[in-house]
């Protein structure tokens, strides 16, 4: 976007690929991580290098996309009431989502549902790995928490960011990506959902007369049996995009999922206003 708006008004473009790298992201993280807690012995150089340049992985599966939203009232009084109660709206919405996800399920008793949570590395380098070299060096946290019949999702969310923020701390996410092995698997790490939070975005530049209103953070693919809950905030207003593989679910049973994450953020907003 802010490409295109220099070009319209006739200036250089801010972003500009480089030439080459300066080096590669596996470089950039065996440097920062390697000594501090990964045995360099056991690392597979050529084997991360290609995974981390897109090797073959397993075949992608179109999704059906949906979607809830809360209007700016109601996403203004979520992040009051979630603050007052000293949990983050990343937790929450977790927390919504595992518990939703466990409702859809008719499994007596108190399953544990393994939730994954995307963890952002490009700023967590040294050096950090720039937009131009990389949009996507993820790792991520997964988290495997029971859930019982008619769990709080606070408590829930609870779980699932205690574990993802000592994964943090401690460099768990970095040493994790350096295990080229899990991207190449036949089988994906088992989990039942992945909640990626984009956070709130700032409004995004644009030409003169133009004003973007709106922000989707959808996939279009996906792998077996993985719900993916995208989290975004644009224009002071919660988003979330639920997506599923063709299959997984009847059209019932995604209309019921996002219902329920919906009824259990809004229970929020309306406690708060009640408070």
């Amino acid at each position: 976007c802010r490409n295109y708006t220099a070009l319209t008004e006739g200036r250089t473009p801010p972003y500009a690929a480089p030439e080459a790298p300066a080096q590669l992201s596996a470089e950039t993280l065996l440097k920062t991580r390697g000594p501090a807690g990964v045995d360099e012995s056991a690392v597979d150089r050529a084997a991360l290098r290609a995974a981390l340049a897109a090797a073959p992985s397993p075949p992608p599966l179109p999704v059906v996309p949906g979607r809830l939203r809360l209007d700016a009232r109601e996403t203004s009084s979520l992040r009051a009431s979630l603050r007052a109660d000293g949990c983050s709206v990343h937790a929450f919405v977790a927390g919504a989502a595992t518990v939703a996800v466990r409702e859809g399920r008719p499994e007596p008793g108190t399953p544990d549902l393994v939730c994954g949570c995307p963890v952002d590395l490009r700023g967590r380098t040294d050096p950090p790995v720039t937009v131009e070299e990389s949009t996507n060096f993820v790792s991520g946290v997964e988290t495997s928490v029971p859930v019982p019949r008619g769990a709080d999702p606070t408590e829930v969310g609870r779980v699932i960011k205690e574990r993802l923020d000592k994964a943090i701390d401690s460099g768990e996410a970095e040493r994790a990506i350096l295990q080229a092995g899990q991207f190449a698997a036949a089988e994906p790490v088992s989990v039942d959902l992945v909640v990626t939070n984009l956070g709130p975005l700032p409004e995004f530049t644009a030409p003169a007369g133009l004003r973007v209103t709106d922000f989707r953070g959808y996939t279009t693919t996906t792998m077996h049996g993985l719900l993916l809950f995208v989290v975004t905030s644009y224009g002071g207003r919660l988003s979330v995009e639920i997506t599923s593989p063709e299959g997984l679910l009847s059209a019932q049973e995604r209309t019921a999922l996002a219902d329920r994450t919906a009824e259990l953020l809004r229970a929020r907003t309306t406690n708060q206003e009640r408070a």
